[in-house]
């Protein structure tokens, strides 16, 4: 397999990005903010393939999907039914816009870093 790490961080490939985390709790049937982080990241980020797009549910491909990757041990993270209920999925700054994280893959064992597509949300 080859080892991709180094371009994670080489500036002909990678670009800044802030990860926004929210942490809160849920009251009443709405998500009440307690805590919010901005992180920054360092990585490639592009246009997802027709091909990745392909992996997604239906109703996110009618989104512009970005796909943002991160060298371990930075995390990108989306909520499920098995993580903490107390957080939201992270959302992404990136060149002036928003982008809601829908789809993680961990490539920890392949060269150490994470690869989430996000769509836009503004």
């Amino acid at each position: 397999m080859i080892d991709v790490s180094e371009l994670m961080n080489d500036p002909d490939f990678a670009t800044e990005y802030t990860v926004i985390r929210s942490m809160g709790e849920w009251q009443d049937g709405r998500f009440v903010l307690k805590k919010k982080n901005e992180i920054s990241c360092y990585g490639p980020v592009q246009p997802a393939t027709e091909d990745e797009l392909e992996q997604l549910d239906i109703g996110d491909r009618n989104h512009i999907t970005m796909k943002f990757m991160c060298a371990y041990p930075m995390e990108l993270f989306i909520t499920s039914e098995t993580e903490n209920e107390g957080q939201f999925s992270d959302m992404i700054l990136y060149n002036g816009k928003k982008y809601k994280i829908i789809k993680v893959k961990p490539w920890i064992s392949s060269g150490g870093y994470f690869r989430a597509f996000a769509y836009e949300v503004d």
